[in-house]
């Protein structure tokens, strides 16, 4: 694992680099909900409570188990010691690859159970239900 140098000491950008790419689970998945969370508010042609609870809610359901697992096996770091023996460049490039795969993970399963709650919401309105507290079409 990784140490974060002193404070006294100036780091250089590879340093931070590295240092952030060797918990590259943990920053993925806190990355993916971010940057999901703000997209759909953007794209939300209504923001009411309702609306912003049907974004954030999912987002943090997936992100929640996803990132106890992602610093799980950010703190065990096995394979991360691996590649910083075979050098420096190697594991960079693990990082970064650990990273990619799961922010698109946790990106793609946030945005799918987005998708699925508002058709859901939807679909309870179409079959004659009434609108939870008149906020939705």
């Amino acid at each position: 694992m990784i140490m974060r140098p002193n404070r006294a000491m100036s780091l250089t950008p590879l340093e931070n680099l590295r240092w952030g790419l060797a918990y590259g689970r943990g920053l993925g998945v806190a990355v993916a909900m971010v940057l999901l969370i703000v997209w759909q508010l953007e794209r939300a042609s209504v923001l009411n409570l309702l609306s912003v609870l049907m974004i954030v809610l999912p987002v943090m359901e997936v992100g929640l188990f996803a990132g106890v697992f992602a610093i799980y096996r950010d703190s065990v770091g096995e394979e991360e010691a691996e590649a910083r023996e075979q050098g420096q460049g190697a594991a960079l490039v693990r990082g970064l690859a650990v990273f990619a795969l799961w922010f698109t993970a946790v990106f793609v399963v946030s945005w799918v159970s987005i998708v699925v709650v508002k058709a859901s919401a939807d679909v309870y309105v179409e079959l004659g239900m009434p609108p939870a507290f008149d906020l939705m079409p």
